[in-house]
């Protein structure tokens, strides 16, 4: 009767104990007059009510409706004793259709033994009452040949379903391989993710597979594997951390089951017709980066929870291996860079295309979107190289209170700065929204600042400034090698009193903007200055007063030049002025221009003048040596003719 429900049960016991009430009077109306037959009635009744009884204190473990099996029971010894005892033609038949009925029990085998045994008893006692012992022999051969039947339909199901369990066995092994060779072949996340969503969807053949991971600033979970139908969503598809069953394994930590999601508040529908979901914690050192959920339209047995588990715990073994592979990586490729960087930097000494460099290499393994190098001169960092910025001549007092970069070099630490729009200190020139300045510091002291900037909400982690600092050594050794060359470079070209080129940083300059010339065919001029009376002025006012007036005609002609064109000390109390791509009438105004201010300087008294020459090319000279001799005479000619003015 484990088959019917509650209100059939009730149905059919009723109408059974109506017809043992019957039979109950019938019988007790015929045989009342034999007070023999009487006891008889009473003894089979007590019997079979402690019959009854005891033996349902043995099948209350095995069933789910306890009175209503143990009602059942009742009626059924009452009523077969009652025939057995008194329907006396129908006792060949009846005796043979109860231990048949008890068959239904065959699979639980002690309930089956202690039934049989006290059925035996019974068929005893009734035969003793009866005084017939043949057929109750018999009956009891019978049924020790049904208890033997069932004894090997009990072997053959138990070898059955050993070989159901080690055939199961074998596929959940064979399963584990197979995702095991996924989780060793693949060496990409996001494709190990999506491998195991499609091997689950095929072997078990759940409805949604799901793999949610934190962001990097931990706001939401974002989808990072899925089934093929819903790759499209990878990316893209997020929500907000708390929300949804999936959101159970990062409170408690472990795994979570829901048998019946329509119970839930927490569910978030996403497949119509779904009964329950598993979700289980991805763990890297007992911390919850993510979870792996399924869905499914029906309810998940012991077995495919504890392989979900066995999978989740695979998962999150390979993914430490991955993050440790990518820290190895990371570190490689860091060193790697450092190597080429150093490469680099060690075989180039100027400083422009050091800066260059450095940025090239960032933007290419990095993929940063805005870099600026910015150097220390004097009271003010000056962008050198940058890329991605509208102001690419951009330069900041390192005392002003404005720009990230003046904290970074004042405080000599990095400064990250994730949300630009909540920073006072952020100063707009791009479509940024982070920023990560980080200060080059060579020998304790801060020489310049290496700024990057990125249009993505927070863009720069901790690793990112652990990478950059490590490089701002390497760059820092790198910048001042350059500087030094440098400086080195300029004290071989450039006059040490005046701080104008020499002769030998003449030569090589005119040369360069003659073949300049040859090859645009444009003209270049140069203007030879030479200061009247200046031996004079040595001899009566002393070399004190002497350099006094050379440094000063060098700052008039540095401030009436233009940038392009460069001013030499020739030697003694002469100068030369290289103008590029500037004919004779626009030098002329040059050396007028210069002429007029030394004429109105005094300095110690002395009144100052100068005599000019002025020779272009070619009309002039085809060489370097052409032009400063034809320049140097023309203002020979003018100092001939009492000085302070302009020949050519």
């Amino acid at each position: 009767m484990e088959y019917l429900n509650s209100d059939i049960k009730k149905r059919y016991l009723t109408y059974k104990f109506l017809i043992i009430i019957i039979l109950f009077f019938y019988f007790f109306y015929i045989h009342s007059s034999n007070q023999e037959n009487f006891y008889r009635v009473i003894t089979v009744l007590s019997f079979s009510t402690i019959y009854s009884l005891i033996f349902y204190i043995f099948i209350q473990q095995f069933s789910k409706s306890i009175f209503y099996d143990i009602l059942e029971s009742t009626l059924d010894a009452i009523s077969i004793t009652f025939l057995l005892n008194f329907s006396q033609g129908l006792n060949n038949i009846l005796i043979f259709l109860y231990p048949i009925s008890l068959i239904r029990y065959y699979k639980a085998k002690k309930l089956l033994v202690i039934n049989l045994i006290f059925l035996i008893l019974s068929i005893l006692y009734l035969s003793i009452l009866q005084k017939k012992f043949f057929l109750p022999t018999f009956f009891i051969t019978f049924i020790f040949l049904i208890l033997f039947y069932l004894h090997l339909l009990g072997k053959t199901e138990e070898v059955k379903k050993q070989n159901e369990n080690s055939n199961q066995i074998e596929r959940r092994l064979n399963e584990i391989y197979d995702i095991s060779e996924i989780l060793i072949k693949s060496s990409n996340l996001d494709e190990i993710l999506n491998q195991i969503s499609n091997f689950i969807h095929k072997y078990f053949g759940f409805e949604n597979i799901f793999f949610y991971f934190l962001d990097e600033n931990k706001e939401n979970l974002i989808l990072r594997g899925t089934i093929n139908k819903r790759r499209e969503e990878i990316g893209f598809k997020k929500i907000k951390p708390g929300k949804g069953i999936l959101s159970v394994p990062f409170e408690t930590k472990n795994w979570f089951y829901v048998d019946d999601v329509t119970k839930d508040d927490r569910y978030i529908k996403v497949y119509e017709n779904i009964k329950s979901e598993f979700v289980n914690p991805i763990k890297i050192k007992e911390e919850v980066i993510g979870v792996m959920g399924i869905e499914s339209k029906r309810s998940l047995n012991e077995d495919e929870i504890k392989i979900l588990i066995t999978i989740g715990n695979m998962i999150n073994l390979s993914i430490e291996k991955q993050l440790s592979l990518s820290e190895i990586n990371k570190k490689i490729n860091t060193i790697s860079l450092i190597n080429q960087l150093s490469t680099y930097l060690i075989s180039s000494l100027d400083i422009n295309e050091v800066s260059k460099k450095i940025i090239e290499i960032l933007t290419e393994y990095f993929s940063y979107d805005y870099i600026g190098i910015l150097l220390k001169y004097g009271d003010k960092l000056k962008v050198i190289h940058s890329i991605g910025f509208k102001t690419t001549n951009f330069e900041i007092s390192v005392d002003s209170e404005k720009g990230i970069v003046t904290h970074a070099y004042r405080n000599k630490k990095t400064i990250i700065s994730n949300d630009v729009s909540k920073d006072p200190r952020f100063i707009q020139d791009s479509n940024s929204q982070s920023e990560m300045a980080v200060p080059i510091i060579f020998e304790n002291e801060v020489i310049g600042i290496i700024n990057i900037e990125s249009p993505i909400l927070n863009r720069f982690t901790e690793d990112d400034r652990i990478l950059v600092e490590t490089l701002s050594n390497t760059i820092g050794i790198a910048i001042m090698n350059a500087r030094l060359y440098e400086e080195t470079k300029k004290l071989t070209i450039m006059d040490s009193l005046t701080g104008l080129g020499n002769y030998r940083y003449l030569v090589e300059s005119v040369t360069k903007e003659i073949e300049k010339s040859k090859r645009y065919n444009l003209p270049i001029s140069l203007i030879f200055l030479d200061l009247d009376n200046f031996k004079r002025i040595n001899d009566t006012k002393g070399h004190e007063v002497g350099n006094m007036i050379l440094m000063k005609v060098s700052e008039i002609v540095k401030e009436n030049i233009r940038i392009s064109d460069t001013a030499f000390r020739y030697g003694g109390d002469e100068f030369v002025i290289l103008l590029p791509f500037t004919d004779k009438v626009t030098s002329k105004e040059v050396a007028e221009r210069i002429r007029g201010e030394i004429e109105k300087t005094e300095i110690s008294g002395v009144k100052l003048s100068a005599s000019f020459g002025i020779a272009s090319y070619p009309e002039d000279g085809l060489t370097c040596f052409d032009l400063i001799g034809k320049s140097d005479k023309f203002a020979y000619i003018s100092k001939s003719y009492g000085g302070n003015r302009i020949n050519y």
